[in-house]
């Protein structure tokens, strides 16, 4: 679970921090920006989801088949990445609430 949960903080800063690393890019086209910024998270995605399937293709475990062990994996990203999500809108949402109640 904590790979789980390490994976999810990674997928859910590293396309601001793209969207960052285009801002310094010296681009002023905002199309070409925005591609960069979607092609290197979809590229973040492949990778993540390549990592999993060497993961549980080189595993050694018999009880269970690959696929199973991928989509069970699979699923533990999903819910991890859907409770980081909510935590995360949740506090953002309080900080801005304290902040601007003045």
């Amino acid at each position: 679970m904590a790979l789980s949960l390490i994976v999810s903080g990674l997928l859910l800063l590293l396309p601001q921090s793209f969207s960052l690393l285009s801002l310094l890019e010296r681009s002023y086209d905002v199309r070409k920006r925005v591609y960069v910024t979607l092609a290197r998270t979809v590229a973040l995605e492949v990778v993540v989801l390549g990592v999993m399937a060497v993961k549980y293709l080189g595993a050694e475990n018999l009880s269970m088949c690959w696929e199973d062990a991928m989509a069970s994996g699979m699923y533990r990203q999903l819910v991890a990445f859907f409770f980081i999500v909510v935590l995360a809108n949740f506090l953002g949402e309080t900080v801005r609430m304290f902040a601007y109640q003045v």
